[in-house]
């Protein structure tokens, strides 16, 4: 694998140190001649296992687009930080509309519950955390399978886990949820790859300066986010790939 290839790459024990904005200067500058761009693949709650994948983007991007990316980047972080500040104390609509314009509109786009067409999202999460948990047990089981070692506390979320099942029916209900947000993603900040992404990281990055988190985190959480918007505006088909050569 070259690492030389790719943008934003660490080892696993490292923690990446750019800013949010240098991070799309960099997945600028680590775009080929061609307009392919390898980038860490980003995590999810369901990743389960330790093998590293990136993912494989075909941008469309000038110096001129990406330095727009970083623009608009800063302008949604500087809004979430605002709107942070007043999180707590925003309880209804009528909350919401004291916000300045600028403010309601990015928390109507960004920080609003998706519309689910009437699916129950605590069913939709039930269902999500027993996906997730499937999962999990697979990733141990295949590590016993193979004779890895495992830890106790592996082998006992094993022993308890592994009778853990979701229905067809209950499949259909989570796609139905996945497919109705993602669709929403798309229609409050235009079609394109990552839209979910974006409006689900800016969310999260929000939350998390509403809690003050710790600013290692935010800045994690931030990168994320700039990272999603730079695929969202200039990526034209993205896919995961096991190694870069």
């Amino acid at each position: 694998m070259n690492t030389s290839k790719i943008a934003l790459y660490t080892n696993p024990d490292e923690v990446l140190t750019l800013t949010p904005s240098e991070s799309i200067i960099s997945m600028f500058e680590h775009t080929d001649e061609n307009g392919t761009l390898y980038i860490p693949e980003w995590p999810y709650d369901g990743n389960c296992d330790n093998t590293e994948h990136f993912y494989q983007c075909a941008m469309n991007w000038s110096e001129n687009a990406a330095e727009n990316v970083v623009s608009e980047y800063r302008f949604l972080y500087a809004a979430l930080e605002e709107i942070a500040k007043k999180w707590d104390s925003i309880n209804s609509d009528s909350d919401i509309e004291k916000l300045s314009p600028n403010l309601r509109d990015v928390w109507n786009t960004f920080l609003r519950d998706f519309e689910t067409g009437g699916i129950d999202v605590e069913l939709a999460m039930d269902i999500s955390d027993r996906m997730e948990t499937i999962d999990m047990v697979k990733s141990v089981a295949e590590k016993i399978k193979n004779g890895t070692d495992i830890s106790k506390e592996e082998f006992s979320f094993y022993n308890n886990c592994r009778g853990t099942n979701i229905t067809e029916k209950e499949k259909a209900i989570y796609n139905a949820y996945r497919d109705a947000i993602h669709a929403d993603a798309n229609h409050r900040i235009g079609n394109g790859i990552a839209a979910y992404d974006v409006v689900i990281r800016a969310k999260r990055l929000c939350r998390l300066m509403s809690l003050k988190a710790p600013e290692i985190i935010i800045n994690n959480e931030a990168n994320l986010l700039a990272q999603a918007i730079a695929i969202h505006a200039c990526c034209k088909e993205m896919k995961t790939v096991d190694d870069v050569e």
